[in-house]
C-alpha cells in the first residue's frame, strides 16, 4: 500500500506546488505509520479501539488516508473558493500534523511512556488544529483576497470535512 502511494505521488504529473503538498502529507503519513507500528509492536491500543491491533491497521492505511484527507480538504476548498490550492493546503495540513502531533507523540511515548499520550493530546491536538486552521485561513486570504469571514466560510467546512474523514481511522 505504501509503495503504491509513493509511486503514484512520484509518477503522476503535477505542479511543483501540488508535489510539495503531496510530499508534506507523505512525510506526515510515513511518520505516523512508523509511530503506529511502534505502538502496535509494544502491545498498545487506543482507548475504545473498535478492533484489536488497531495501531497495526492504522499503520497500513495512514499514508493513503492522509493523502485522501488532503485531497478532500483541497477539493472542498476549491469548490468553495473557486481557486485550486490543493498543494499549499496539503502543506498547511501535513506539516502541522507532523510537527504538532505525530513527532511530539513519538517523543512523549519514548520519554514518558504510552500513558503520557492521552493527557498530552489535549495540548498537541489543540496546537495542531490551531496551527493548521490558521495556516489554511492565511493561505486562502493571501491567495483570494477574501475577508477573514469569507476565508472562514471556505476553510471551516473544508477542514471539518477532512477531520471527519480522518476520525474514521486515525487515533
Amino acid at each position: 500500500m505504501l509503495a503504491v502511494t509513493i509511486a503514484r505521488l512520484l509518477l503522476c504529473p503535477a505542479s511543483a506546488s501540488l508535489r510539495q503538498g503531496r510530499l508534506a502529507l507523505l512525510a506526515c503519513g510515513v511518520a505516523w505509520a512508523l509511530l503506529s507500528l511502534g505502538l502496535d509492536a509494544a502491545g498498545h491500543a487506543p482507548t475504545r479501539a473498535p478492533l484489536p491491533r488497531w495501531y497495526l491497521l492504522q499503520a497500513v492505511l495512514v499514508v493513503p488516508w492522509v493523502q485522501l484527507a488532503g485531497a478532500l480538504l483541497g477539493a472542498v476548498a476549491r469548490r468553495l473558493a473557486g481557486v485550486d490550492l490543493r498543494g499549499p493546503l496539503g502543506v498547511a495540513l501535513g506539516l502541522p500534523i507532523l510537527f504538532g502531533f505525530v513527532l511530539p507523540d513519538a517523543l512523549l511515548w519514548g520519554f514518558w511512556g504510552f500513558e503520557a499520550l492521552w493527557p498530552a493530546m489535549l495540548g498537541t491536538g489543540a496546537v495542531t488544529v490551531s496551527w493548521s486552521l490558521g495556516a489554511c485561513l492565511a493561505l486562502i486570504r493571501e491567495r483570494t483576497g477574501r475577508s477573514w469571514a469569507g476565508c472562514l466560510a471556505v476553510v471551516l467546512p473544508a477542514w471539518l470535512a477532512q477531520a471527519a474523514f480522518c476520525s474514521l481511522l486515525l487515533r
